[in-house]
C-alpha cells in the first residue's frame, strides 16, 4: 500500500480577524449608497394577497419599496445543478406562493440600514395560508449498468436513508454592495465561496 501525506495547508486568513482587523462589507466606505433590507414572509405554505407599504413610504430616509411586480423580469437565482429536474422556484423575491417562513416578499431602500429595517417592520403583507405540498421534490437517477452491476456483485446491502429538510447558514450576516464603475462595469463586494461565478450571473 502506498501512502500519501499531504502536509496541511497554513490558514493566511485568521490573524486579521482575531485581531480585530477584518473588513467586511460595512468597512467599505460607498459615499451615497442605500441600504436595503428585505421584508419576509411570517407564515407558509401560503399565497401573498398583499403588501401595504405606505407607511414605509412616509418614512423620512425610505427611497423605494419594491415587490416582486416592481422588479419585473429579472431571471432566477440558480441552484446546484446536483440533480437535473429539480424546480426552480427561486426568484429574487415572493409573487405569489409563498413556500417557506422568511422567504422575501419585498425589499426596503433607504439611506440606513437602520432606517431600512425599521422600514420593512412598518411594511404589512397579507397571505391567505394554503394546503402544504406532500413532497417537496421527489427524483430517480442511476449511473451506468446498475442491473448488470448488482447481479455480479459478491454481496448487496438495502440501505434507506432519510433527510430532514435543512438549509446551512453562515454565522456572520450576507452583505452585498454594489457601486457602479467610472469606465462601465460594476464593483461588486461580497461574502462568497464561489465569487467567478457571482461575477458570471451578474454579467
Amino acid at each position: 500500500m502506498t501512502r500519501h501525506n499531504t502536509p496541511p495547508t497554513p490558514r493566511l486568513e485568521d490573524t486579521a480577524f482575531v485581531t480585530g482587523r477584518g473588513r467586511y462589507g460595512s468597512d467599505v466606505d460607498a459615499e451615497g449608497a442605500l441600504h436595503a433590507a428585505f421584508v419576509r414572509a411570517a407564515e407558509a405554505p401560503a399565497t401573498l394577497t398583499g403588501i401595504e407599504t405606505a407607511d414605509a413610504l412616509q418614512m423620512a430616509g425610505v427611497h423605494a419599496v419594491l415587490g416582486a411586480s416592481d422588479l419585473g423580469l429579472t431571471g432566477t437565482l440558480s441552484v446546484n445543478p446536483v440533480v437535473d429536474g429539480v424546480p426552480d422556484n427561486s426568484g429574487l423575491l415572493c409573487a405569489q406562493k409563498v413556500g417557506a417562513v422568511g422567504e422575501p416578499v419585498a425589499i426596503v431602500l433607504a439611506q440606513t440600514a437602520l432606517l431600512a429595517a425599521d422600514a420593512a417592520e412598518a411594511v404589512a403583507v397579507e397571505t391567505e395560508p394554503s394546503e402544504p405540498s406532500p413532497e417537496g421534490f421527489t427524483f430517480a437517477w442511476q449511473e451506468g449498468d446498475c442491473e448488470a452491476a448488482f447481479g455480479s456483485a459478491a454481496h448487496t446491502v438495502d440501505v434507506t436513508t432519510t433527510h430532514a429538510r435543512l438549509a446551512p447558514s453562515a454565522m456572520e450576516p450576507r452583505t452585498v454592495l454594489a457601486m457602479p464603475d467610472p469606465g462601465g462595469g460594476l464593483h461588486v463586494v461580497l461574502p462568497s465561496q464561489s465569487p467567478w461565478r457571482c461575477r458570471d450571473e451578474l454579467a
